[in-house]
């Protein structure tokens, strides 16, 4: 009986995957500010998704790397990592949408449209090195529909393919 239900709770979750959408992002680098915007989410879905009370997010993964001027067998040196998130959500009480930061700042917006446009955008400043090191940048971004609260983000094995990620894409460090 309980491999029954394992095997319906499964197959329930790959009903709730979502099409594949082509998720890609634009990362851009000026005067030691990086910019990176995502694109291939259908808006309308994601405002209907939202409005029922869902949340979304968007997790940003940044990775600097020193090209070291020895055999690739021994890989380049990881001089920083970090993870931006960015959580979306309607806010009923308040009639307005909310965006919660990493660091726990929340910001408000009463326009759908200026919601949407800084959920989608991230800007944020690079650290300055001293300009002797060849550094690099990887970047990914993935984007997940539905977020659950604790305890109910047991839910989430149930909505994992709703998550979009992108592939690692590597930039050069002015």
């Amino acid at each position: 009986m309980r491999l029954y239900l394992a095997f319906l709770l499964l197959c329930a979750g790959g009903v709730l995957r979502a099409d594949g959408v082509p998720f890609d992002f634009v990362q851009s680098i000026e005067n030691s500010q990086v910019n990176v915007r995502i694109s291939g989410i259908d808006e309308a879905a994601l405002w209907s998704h939202i409005v029922q009370g869902f949340r979304a997010r968007v997790q940003y993964t940044l990775r600097i790397y020193q090209d070291a001027e020895r055999p690739s067998f021994f890989g380049d040196r990881l001089l920083l990592e970090m993870d931006l998130v960015q959580e979306g959500r309607w806010d009923v009480f308040g009639s307005c949408w909310e965006i919660r930061h990493t660091n726990g700042q929340r910001v408000f917006y009463q326009d759908w449209e200026e919601f949407y446009g800084n959920f989608c955008e991230l800007n944020f400043p690079l650290l300055v090195f001293s300009g002797e090191e060849k550094l690099y940048m990887l970047a990914r971004v993935r984007f997940q529909k539905t977020v659950f609260r604790p305890p109910l983000n047991i839910l989430q094995v149930f909505y994992s393919g709703s998550d979009l990620q992108s592939a690692w894409r590597r930039f050069g460090v002015p």
